[in-house]
């Protein structure tokens, strides 16, 4: 949808695809600004202590089952800024979604560039992300977002999708 504001008037508003206004659509580019809002919400409460931290210390179950021995280098602020070296959603992302663990099978995928030298599309790394925030929040992503961001900016969620393992 486009929805264009002037001087704090709506003057246009045009929905497609079906879409309506109040029409739930899956937005996985969202995912991304949601995730890096939630994690800076998780450093400013002090659950996590820095964007520099290895991303492998809360994958630590994982840490023998994985190939590319550059996991070990990729931090939270390369998944953030999408400089992980995950292979993009085009080649990766069905492949993970239609496995039981999406974690394992994330990890078990070269990197296509060492971390924190180029750039790649990736809602792989917001999954692992979302890992992360639950495991030192103790919460869902989702309980965490709606407690911490959507609640109070009266955000609605329409859905949010989970691996098998409840991530």
């Amino acid at each position: 949808g486009v929805v264009v504001i002037r001087r704090g008037q709506l003057i246009g508003e045009k929905y497609f695809n079906g879409y309506e206004q109040n029409t739930p659509h899956n937005v996985r580019s969202v995912s991304k600004s949601f995730l890096s809002a939630l994690i800076g919400i998780a450093v400013e409460q002090g659950l996590i202590v820095s964007l520099d931290q290895k991303v492998m210390i809360w994958l630590e179950p994982y840490d023998s089952k994985y190939l590319d021995v550059r996991w070990k280098d990729v931090t939270l602020r390369h998944l953030l800024t999408m400089q992980s070296g995950i292979d993009s959603d085009q080649n990766l992302l069905l492949n993970v979604m239609h496995s039981t663990d999406w974690i394992d099978t994330t990890l078990r995928h070269r990197l296509i560039f060492d971390p924190g030298t180029d750039f790649g599309y990736s809602t792989l790394g917001t999954h692992l992300l979302s890992v992360v925030l639950t495991a030192e929040s103790g919460k869902t992503s989702l309980q965490f977002a709606r407690e911490n961001l959507f609640e109070p900016l009266g955000i609605v969620i329409g859905g949010w999708d989970m691996d098998p393992r409840g991530f």
